[in-house]
Order: C-alpha cells, then sequence, then structure tokens
C-alpha cells in the first residue's frame, strides 16, 4: 500500500508500494515504483520514476529520460548523467548537490 499517496485523475496511472506521501496528478499510463516515497509526476504519458527515487519530480511530458546533470542551474555547466540515455534512469546516490534535467533527443 502506498500510503498517503494520490492519484488525481487520468488513466492507467499507478504508485506501488512503499511509495508514501506520492503523487501523480494525470495523464496516462505514468507510473512511481515501489519505496520511491515523495515523488511526484505531474501528468503527461509514459512517465517512470524508479524503485527507490525517492523525492523524484517529473513535472510532464512524453516517455522522460533524465540525461543531464549539473552541479549548478547555470546554462553551460551541464553534461552527461551516467544513465546516458537509459529509460528508466538509475542515478547513483551522491553527497553532493547535484541537477538533473529531461531531454528529448
Amino acid at each position: 500500500m502506498a500510503l498517503e499517496s494520490t492519484i488525481g485523475g487520468g488513466a492507467q496511472n499507478s504508485i506501488r508500494i512503499g511509495s508514501a506521501a506520492s503523487t501523480i496528478s494525470g495523464g496516462l499510463l505514468n507510473m512511481i515504483n515501489s519505496d520511491a516515497y515523495e515523488s511526484v509526476i505531474g501528468g503527461g504519458r509514459r512517465n517512470t520514476i524508479g524503485t527507490n527515487a525517492s523525492f523524484a519530480v517529473i513535472s510532464g511530458g512524453v516517455s522522460n529520460t533524465v540525461s543531464e546533470q549539473s552541479s549548478t542551474l547555470l546554462p553551460l555547466s551541464w553534461g552527461a548523467a551516467p544513465s546516458g540515455g537509459a529509460n528508466p534512469a538509475t542515478i547513483p546516490l551522491s553527497t553532493s548537490t547535484r541537477f538533473y534535467r529531461l531531454r528529448k533527443p
């Protein structure tokens, strides 16, 4: 059971067991996998937050892939994320602040 989690609307969206306090606002075929607590998918289609990816956010879009990372939000500081173009992405745990963004090919 995903305690205190919400699916606001859409169709065929799911929040898996252990993803407490997570939200899918709407859309189609979006999924928050197990143990990804306090994560959010704002809408769109076929977006996935992976297992154990707590505090993750996908604001919308279609079949998103986390493909770039940076330690700052400066425009020229972005580089390839460890996941490359994989979907879903697996991002290793780090003690430093990292920002990730979604890109379409």
